[in-house]
């Protein structure tokens, strides 16, 4: 029989294990309530709106970090994804095939492992197509995908690679995501360019703006006629730690001054796109640069549909929302930007 005073003593140790696990640790202030975030990249990415985009592109790399819990890692590397950061198309033949369709060129990797390992590299022959994804831990990823030659009468390119990363910073209170996108041996008739490269760096901060850097390089344009010149002489633009609503004026800014490669792109129906952020549905910033937009005309369709695409080359984006105690970041100063994942996770 429990005596009163054993009956305190045991309601004192109750009370006291309680406290225990209901305070929080040294040092955990600042105590994350949520993030997600996502950075992908294609080298090269074909569009159409049926009615929408799916922003589908070849190769491709992606990585995804996500809290609270469970606190988990996700990345890709495809060289050929369907869109949805690869998931859309591969998800459905998965669950159609009651489990047994696993897109041939994607490394999938997770952490905690779900159905995928914690890293994964897909290699089709030595020095050849090969795709990578890696989770070291539940706030790190990185993904890349490479490939070779791809040719036809239109449009070509000798070689595509796609780097990503992301990474969580406890002591920093942020979440970086980084992409690198590039395409060597452009031609588009008669237009030739050496290398298109696009770069983009987001930092998501605690319940703040985030700070973006990116780099827009492409050199040696050659429209049969003249060069702009070997090197990163063609068009260079670039920014650092940039407030995301003043993206767009210091973009701006650097085509006033014009560049030497804007010409010849122009004549073959090519731009150099401002980069785009905004806000989405999902309460998430949505960075987007992309090197090279353009109308490529496709000869065995000529005056049907479908004689016409867009193609952009180099395109980096990442999407981002991180709050410190349920306190969601300033965006009063963004337009709407459709979240790429929206829908998919």
């Amino acid at each position: 029989m429990r005596t009163r005073a054993g009956t305190r003593v045991a309601g004192g140790l109750a009370v006291a294990l309680l406290a225990s696990l209901l305070a929080a640790p040294a040092g955990a202030v600042d105590v994350d309530n949520y993030w997600k975030a996502d950075v992908w990249g294609h080298p090269v990415e074909p569009y159409a709106q049926i009615p929408e985009e799916l922003d589908a592109g070849s190769p491709g790399a992606w990585a995804q970090l996500a809290g609270k819990l469970p606190v988990q890692c996700e990345a890709n590397g495809t060289l050929i994804d369907t869109g949805g950061s690869g998931e859309t198309v591969d998800q459905l033949g998965y669950e159609l095939s009651d489990h047994n369709y696993h897109n041939p060129g994607k490394a999938a990797a997770a952490n905690p492992e779900n159905r995928n390992p914690v890293k994964a590299d897909v290699t089709t022959f030595p020095n050849g197509p090969e795709s990578k994804a890696e989770c070291a831990s539940p706030t790190s990823g990185a993904s890349s995908a490479s490939w070779g030659r791809y040719l036809s009468k239109d449009f070509s390119f000798e070689s595509a690679s796609s780097d990503s990363t992301e990474t969580k910073s406890s002591e920093q209170g942020s979440i970086v995501s980084e992409t690198t996108n590039k395409v060597q041996g452009v031609k588009v008739g008669p237009l030739s360019i050496g290398t298109v490269l696009s770069w983009l760096k987001v930092e998501f901060r605690q319940s703040q703006e985030p700070l973006i850097s990116y780099k827009i390089e492409i050199s040696g344009i050659t429209d049969g006629q003249s060069s702009s010149g070997a090197g990163y002489t063609g068009v260079a633009l670039a920014g650092q730690g940039i407030v995301g609503r003043d993206l767009a004026n210091q973009f701006n800014g650097q085509v006033k001054n014009g560049q030497p490669g804007f010409k010849p792109l122009g004549k073959y129906g090519l731009r150099v796109l401002e980069p785009r952020i905004g806000y989405s549905h999902s309460q998430r910033y949505v960075v987007e640069v992309s090197a090279l937009d353009g109308l490529f005309g496709l000869a065995a369709r000529q005056n049907q549909i479908g004689d016409g695409f867009g193609m952009r080359i180099g395109v980096s984006r990442a999407a981002g929302r991180y709050e410190l105690n349920g306190t969601p970041p300033p965006h009063d100063h963004y337009g709407y930007l459709d979240d790429p994942t929206f829908g998919f996770y």
